[in-house]
C-alpha cells in the first residue's frame, strides 16, 4: 500500500479540523491533523500555512472526501438525535408527568464543595486583618 498521505481539507482552526478528523476516524478512515500546533501557537500563521490541514492516506482520498462532503450536506446531523440534551429535554416528574422542574445539586455535592472551599482555605490562607492608611500608606495588622 501507499503510504503516501494527502491533504483533503484545510481549516481556520485547529478546532474545526479535529471535528473532521473526528468525523473520519468514526467512519474507519484514519486521518492527521498537520499545522495545529503552528497556528495554535500563532494564528496568524494560519492563512500563511494554508490553514490546518486534514490529511488521510492516498488510498483513502476518495472516500475520505466524500465523508466530509456528506458532513457539509448535514447527511450525519441525525446521528446527533438522542444525546443527552434530548434526554434533559423529555425528563419529567414520575407523580404527575410535569416537564416544568428545577434541578438542584445534592447534599452531597454541596458539602463536597463546600469541603473543598474549607480545604483550600487551610492551603492558601487569606490575609485577614491587613490594613493600609489611604492618607499616609501606613500597613498594620490585627
Amino acid at each position: 500500500m501507499n503510504d503516501k498521505r494527502i491533504t483533503i481539507a484545510a481549516f481556520s482552526t485547529p478546532f474545526e479540523a479535529h471535528l473532521a478528523r473526528g468525523r473520519l476516524e468514526a467512519e474507519g478512515v484514519a486521518a492527521w491533523v498537520v499545522h495545529e500546533h503552528h497556528v495554535a501557537a500563532n494564528w496568524m500563521l494560519s492563512n500563511a500555512l494554508g490553514g490546518v490541514k486534514v490529511q488521510v492516506a492516498e488510498y483513502n482520498a476518495a472516500r475520505a472526501a466524500a465523508i466530509l462532503d456528506a458532513v457539509n450536506a448535514g447527511e450525519f446531523e441525525t446521528a446527533l438525535e438522542g444525546t443527552e440534551a434530548d434526554e434533559a429535554e423529555r425528563a419529567a416528574c414520575p407523580v404527575c408527568g410535569s416537564r416544568e422542574f428545577s434541578s438542584a445539586p445534592s447534599r452531597t455535592m454541596v458539602g463536597l464543595a463546600l469541603l473543598s472551599f474549607g480545604l483550600a482555605e487551610v492551603i492558601f490562607p487569606l490575609r485577614h486583618g491587613r490594613h493600609t492608611c489611604s492618607r499616609c500608606g501606613t500597613r498594620w495588622t490585627d
